[in-house]
């Protein structure tokens, strides 16, 4: 039921049910992200230095070496979709972490 996933139900079923639902969500939702970022960076008059920077970024740390630089944008765009997640991920954890809300809310939302 509605209320089973609105509590994060420590069941088996419920569970997987949300991991599906974040899953789909954050399958669609990223890219979106990436595409309204894409259009934004490409009208900045640094986008060719920041797709520099990101193509460099991404062989030293990662050690991926793109072919392109348009291979490289949109990877670094959706790099920004990625981390737009893991922000969120965070601040949601914050009600848990600072002891801002009702355990069951703060779990819920951690």
């Amino acid at each position: 039921t509605i209320t089973l996933l609105l509590s994060c139900a420590p069941t088996l079923s419920t569970q997987l049910t949300l991991m599906v639902i974040q899953a789909v969500w954050w399958a669609v939702v990223i890219p979106v992200i990436a595409g309204l970022f894409a259009v934004w960076v490409k009208k900045q008059p640094w986008c060719e230095q920041w797709t520099a920077l990101n193509k460099a970024t991404f062989k030293k740390a990662f050690f991926v070496d793109f072919k392109t630089t348009e291979e490289a944008f949109d990877f670094a765009c959706l790099f920004v979709g990625i981390i737009t997640q893991h922000a969120i991920g965070g601040a949601l954890c914050c009600a848990s972490v600072f002891n801002l809300a009702s355990v069951s809310l703060a779990t819920t939302l951690a």
